[in-house]
């Protein structure tokens, strides 16, 4: 091995840095899904504040669309049940989600990431008849979708 003129070995150079890995793009949509752990977003009758039970599934949801990457953005779809006594399910749709796009992006997603739609009471996934079925209605949901 090389010495130095005082007589200790000198240092050998570091090894070459290996190859970058490739790894493809993040399935943004199973990312979101696995944050969510089956958890809803629901609001109460007629409301659109975030509940202390949303917080801990928000943490979840903005960690994962920050490692998403640039190439997506995030629907946050807003929804009612079908009591609609005033006319302003619509409007209480988009409050939901803008509500949810504001927590985001207090936790650091880029606003820019998020798009809020509403869809009143269009779009139920529980028949609007009993009580129970009206409450899973009132959520905001998360959908990736292609930047367009």
């Amino acid at each position: 091995s090389p010495t130095l003129a005082q007589g200790t070995p000198a240092a050998m150079p570091p090894p070459p840095a290996p190859a970058p890995v490739w790894l493809p793009p993040p399935d943004c949509g199973a990312i979101v899904q696995t944050a969510l752990e089956g958890d809803r977003i629901l609001f109460d009758y007629w409301k659109a504040e975030q509940r202390a039970e949303h917080g801990p599934v928000l943490d979840r949801l903005a960690s994962a669309i920050k490692r998403c990457g640039e190439g997506v953005r995030i629907e946050v779809a807003g929804h009612a049940d079908s009591h609609n006594w005033t006319g302003q399910n619509q409007k209480l749709s988009e409050d939901r989600a803008a509500v949810m796009r504001d927590e985001l992006v207090r936790r650091g997603v880029e606003a820019r990431t998020l798009v809020v739609v509403g869809h009143a009471a269009t779009r139920p996934v529980a028949d609007n008849d009993s009580e129970e079925g009206r409450a899973l209605n009132r959520r905001v949901e998360f959908h990736v979708r292609p930047r367009s």
